[in-house]
């Protein structure tokens, strides 16, 4: 708040506050791990894939690999870019970060934050997806590979057909956007990524209808 960036020096993380967390808050920060298998690590995306049931016990190791591997992930994006300044094309720096929160905070703005954050994520990922489908970039099996992963868990993948306008007026109030151009991350593949800049209108109202089918 008052300018200053200082990296720490490390980061605790107590994995046995888990188990006094509702299930749903446990449930919610897997979609934040998810989005970080997704943009930089397969192997967290495999942990999630092999036993969906275990990412929800807090108790079980493959829970604990996942959420190292995500801390790793999310300080190696916030080191190399401690500033985010804009990214262009595929050279992404911090804004990687941001993949699914373009829809999901202007889900979480219409919820009136009643959403738990991961939930409102969890869609924006979903929809994230198949716009780099629909954009020409990612294929049918990436975008049901999100879809899989993140139900497996019981993270929602969908949203109100009518809420198309609202969202999309929320969406340019998005920290990316500069001017009146929308700005998403986007990916091709798994650790892929790339800066969609002012996708057509007409994708992206044509992708949040195929998002609530």
């Amino acid at each position: 708040l008052v300018g200053a960036f200082w990296e720490p020096a490390a980061v605790l993380a107590d994995l046995d506050l888990l188990a006094t967390l509702p299930v749903d808050d446990l449930r919610g920060g897997l979609a934040e791990m998810i989005k970080h298998g997704f943009i930089a690590d397969e192997r967290t995306l495999e942990i999630f894939e092999a036993d969906p049931s275990a990412m929800l016990d807090p108790s079980s190791d493959a829970l604990a690999e996942a959420v190292t591997r995500s801390m790793r992930v999310k300080a190696g994006v916030v080191s190399g870019d401690l500033r985010e300044a804009t990214s262009h094309g595929t050279q992404v720096g911090r804004e990687l970060l941001n993949y699914g929160h373009t829809l999901g905070h202007a889900i979480e703005r219409r919820e009136r934050f009643t959403w738990r954050h991961g939930y409102a994520v969890a869609v924006g990922v979903a929809y994230a997806a198949l716009l780099a489908r629909n954009l020409g970039h990612a294929d049918d099996a990436f975008v049901e590979r999100h879809r899989r992963i993140l139900g497996s868990v019981g993270l929602p993948i969908t949203y109100d057909a009518g809420a198309y306008e609202e969202l999309r007026a929320t969406m340019s109030l998005d920290k990316k956007t500069r001017g009146d151009a929308l700005r998403f991350v986007l990916l091709d593949a798994v650790a892929a990524p790339f800066i969609a800049e002012a996708p057509p209108e007409t994708v992206l109202r044509a992708t949040y209808e195929e998002l609530t089918r």
